[in-house]
């Protein structure tokens, strides 16, 4: 896996780790989302603390108890069980950002506590405390909760912002299937949810085989259309290229795997157009840098 320059121990990481404490302990006034911070926020330092340990040869791993068969529907990674809670939009965008976080306890401890796994770590601590702000800062000024296209924001700019490491990230999880997380989410791709479930069960995507509700799969493969536009979609083409020039120097060997195309259930018509360019342009990449290796079939049916 490539390795990225972290500020693990610098201004940053400490602000986050501290603002993090805070949301464990705060009370909010609205009980149900001061319900959903805190549990996240508690997530977040146990994935941390989890990073530190001395002792890292158990995989005993209870940080993806809630996405399992039997507790996944009690999860707010469950969009149902998330909108119920929380609320029609919000809900949908709290287990988008819930996901986010849980796929980092995905990720194996050889990664997890690399200079790597300390960068993924951060960022997405970062955006889950930006998520918070942005409730704190419209419940003083009396608006309640943030409005879709506030949430919309933050999560576009993440995606936008490191579009590149996570292009690049599981360009390397293609050749080594164990490198990244069995939850880590390329953005290039919107995943074929049976193809991604079979590699669960296998182990492919992960070092815990079978342990993730396949519901939990088929229920986030499609998160991207909550964010997508033109401009997304080019930024993201744009990074793929990137990691595609800077994994094939020296003739290294093309990627072992590539998720097939998902049928876009959730996507708008402007949308679905939008996304069958954009993978018409990913097929051209791939072909352009590993020539004669993908049968067309390999790109699903865009």
């Amino acid at each position: 896996m490539k390795e990225y320059r972290t500020e693990a121990k610098d201004e940053r990481f400490i602000l986050v780790l501290q603002r993090l404490k805070e949301i464990a302990a705060a009370p909010f006034p609205l009980p149900e989302l001061e319900d959903f911070f805190r549990k996240t926020a508690d997530f977040l330092l146990r994935v941390e603390e989890r990073s530190r340990e001395s002792e890292r040869n158990s995989r005993e791993n209870d940080l993806l108890a809630d996405l399992e068969e039997g507790s996944y529907e009690y999860s707010y990674a469950d969009p149902e069980y998330a909108v119920d809670k929380l609320g029609g939009m919000i809900g949908r965008h709290l287990s988008f950002l819930y996901y986010e976080m849980k796929s980092l306890a995905g990720f194996s401890e050889e990664v997890l506590c690399s200079e790597t796994g300390a960068a993924e770590r951060l960022i997405r601590m970062e955006l889950f405390v930006e998520v918070y702000t942005a409730f704190v800062y419209d419940w003083e000024e009396g608006k309640v909760l943030p409005e879709r296209n506030a949430l919309r924001q933050i999560f576009y700019w993440f995606l936008w912002d490191y579009a590149e490491m996570a292009a690049g990230n599981c360009l390397e999880e293609r050749i080594d299937p164990g490198c990244t997380s069995i939850l880590y989410r390329d953005w290039t791709f919107v995943y074929d949810t049976e193809a991604s479930a079979v590699m669960c069960d296998a182990g492919i995507l992960g070092p815990e085989p079978g342990r993730i509700s396949r519901k939990c799969i088929d229920d986030h493969a499609e998160d991207l259309a909550l964010v997508l536009d033109r401009a997304l979609a080019g930024r993201l083409l744009e990074a793929l290229h990137s990691a595609l020039e800077e994994y094939g120097k020296g003739g290294r060997q093309a990627p072992a795997r590539i998720p097939a195309g998902h049928p876009l259930i959730h996507f708008d018509e402007g949308q679905r157009q939008l996304w069958e360019k954009y993978c018409r342009k990913r097929e051209e990449l791939y072909r352009e840098y590993f020539p004669g290796t993908f049968p067309r079939e390999h790109f699903g049916n865009f």
